[in-house]
């Protein structure tokens, strides 16, 4: 279970959204299953649960002064 997945996390004060979270599934052939935000899946052996945790957003102007 996540969040953040359709909406980036947001900057502040004119610093760039973060980037959003995602999760799946690497099949042992290879392929890709993308999760939702709350989802379930049925692992095989060989199969492999990835996740990348939504970024921070900026602080700031992301542009020199």
């Amino acid at each position: 279970r996540g969040a953040r997945r359709r909406v980036p996390p947001h900057g502040m004060q004119g610093g760039a959204a973060g980037a959003p979270g995602r999760q799946w599934v690497e099949r042992a052939d290879g392929t890709e299953d993308p999760m939702a935000g709350c989802d379930r899946a049925v692992l095989q052996p060989g199969d492999v649960l990835a996740l990348e945790t939504p970024g921070g957003g900026g602080w700031g102007s992301p542009l020199p002064g």
